[in-house]
């Protein structure tokens, strides 16, 4: 008898025992649940933002000439990749009224080729492309002339970063803009003004400032 009450005993604090772990496997399922729930309400809200913003740009476009805008764009590209790239800004009537859609324009001896940036043209013209929106929304809505890159021009291919280097530098010198790039590309670290090289560890990282000729 007492063997037997001993069974059960042991048997029910196995029992328990799994219940408290699995009770501890859902509380820790909840609080991932929760930190996603709040994550994706943060995205929510940053969506929300873009969106506006990227409403006001439209109707800044639609505003000040959509003309103009392809012409700002146009010449940073062609700065970049030469005169045969040009930007253009297709009108579509939606649900929620006028946007535009941002296509490439390329001139080539067999003619020309238009398309969206991002499936018809290489990650270099759409690093490019990029850039200069945020350059030209700066320069709209007179924000800080403060641009921080982080690897913006990764796609550039290096025969095309020369040309890059001078962009950047004719914005700062030209038009008071500061830029702080984070870069792997030599080309573009040896135009900066002032470089460092970070290194070191995880959670322990250390600058190097490097002087003309050191990579």
């Amino acid at each position: 008898m007492t063997a037997a009450l001993t069974q059960r005993v042991s048997h029910l604090v196995t029992t328990v025992g799994g219940l408290r772990a699995r009770r501890e496997a859902v509380g820790l399922q909840l609080s991932t649940a929760r930190k996603t729930m709040l994550d994706l309400e943060t995205r929510k809200a940053h969506l929300i933002k873009c969106t506006a913003v990227l409403d006001k740009l439209t109707q800044e476009v639609a505003r000040k000439g959509v003309g103009r805008v392809e012409q700002v764009v146009t010449q940073g590209l062609q700065v970049v990749f030469g005169p045969n790239v040009s930007c253009i800004l297709e009108k579509k009537e939606g649900a929620r009224g006028t946007t535009y859609a941002i296509k490439l324009k390329v001139v080539t001896a067999q003619g020309e080729v238009i398309g969206d940036p991002m499936d018809s043209f290489g990650g270099g013209p759409v690093n490019i492309t990029a850039f200069l929106f945020r350059v030209l929304m700066i320069h709209r809505f007179k924000l800080a002339r403060l641009l921080v890159l982080d690897e913006s021009m990764n796609n550039v291919s290096r025969e095309y970063l020369p040309a890059v280097s001078s962009l950047l530098k004719t914005l700062v010198e030209d038009h008071g803009y500061n830029i702080l790039a984070i870069t792997h590309q030599p080309e573009l670290a040896r135009s900066a003004n002032v470089c460092y090289r970070v290194g070191g560890q995880i959670g322990e990282p250390t600058l190097h400032r490097l002087t003309v000729g050191e990579e």
